[in-house]
C-alpha cells in the first residue's frame, strides 16, 4: 500500500511490507523546535522549579512576619532579589533557546531537506538531498514519543525525528512502534 498526500509543507507516504516501512516527509521548524525543547536536561527542570519557588517567595514577601516595621512596597523592594532566577529561567532562557534553534535551523540545510526513511529488520536507512546513511538497530539505544514526534536515539544521543503525521493512519503508527519495540530495548516512553 503506497499513500502520497500533500498537507501544507509536509509531504508524506508510507509503504509497509512485513518488517519494512518506508516514509517520506519534509521536517518543519515547529517539529524541530519542539524536539529541542523536549530534550532539555533534567537540571533545567530543577532550576525551573527553583524559579517558581523564588517567584512565590516574592509574591508572599509582604505577608511574612518581620521585625522591622516596613510597608508592603518596602517589603517587595527588599525581596526583589528573589526575581532574578525566575526572570532568567522563565523569560531569557526560552528566548535564548528559541533564537539558537532558529539559527541552527536556518544554517543547517540537512535539517530542512526532504527525507526518505526505510526501516527494516537490518536497521534504518535515510536518504536526503545532501546525505545518505544507514545504521543497524544495534546502534540505537532509545525510542520515545515526544508530542507529535517519534524520536530514535543512538548512543551519541543524536536522534532521528519522525513526525507521526508522516504516517497515513493510526494503524501504521502502531505497526511502526511495534517494529521499534522489537528492535530497541529502551522504548518506555513510546
Amino acid at each position: 500500500m503506497k499513500i502520497d498526500r500533500t498537507r501544507g509543507k509536509i509531504v508524506w507516504g508510507m509503504t509497509k511490507m512485513d518488517s519494512h516501512i518506508c516514509i517520506e516527509f519534509t521536517p518543519t521548524f515547529h517539529q524541530y523546535f519542539n524536539f529541542c525543547r523536549s530534550i532539555q536536561p533534567r537540571i533545567l527542570r530543577v532550576l525551573r522549579a527553583s524559579a517558581y519557588i523564588g517567584l512565590l517567595g516574592f509574591v508572599l514577601a509582604p505577608f511574612l512576619p518581620s521585625d522591622e516595621n516596613l510597608t508592603t512596597l518596602e517589603k517587595y523592594g527588599a525581596s526583589i532579589r528573589l526575581l532574578i532566577l525566575p526572570a532568567l529561567m522563565l523569560i531569557s532562557f526560552p528566548l535564548t533557546m528559541y533564537f539558537a534553534v532558529k539559527k541552527r535551523w536556518n544554517v543547517a540545510d540537512e535539517l530542512r531537506e526532504r527525507k526518505v526513511y526505510e526501516f527494516s529488520d537490518a536497521g534504518i536507512s535515510v536518504k536526503a538531498g545532501s546525505f545518505e546513511s544507514s545504521s543497524s538497530w544495534s546502534n540505537f539505544i532509545k525510542a520515545e514519543t515526544v508530542g507529535p514526534t517519534i524520536s530514535i536515539f543512538n548512543a551519541q544521543f543524536m536522534a532521528h525525528l519522525i513526525p507521526v503525521s508522516a504516517f497515513s493512519n493510526s494503524e501504521d503508527v502502531a505497526a511502526f512502534k511495534y517494529l521499534l519495540r522489537s528492535k530497541i530495548q529502551n522504548c518506555k516512553r513510546l
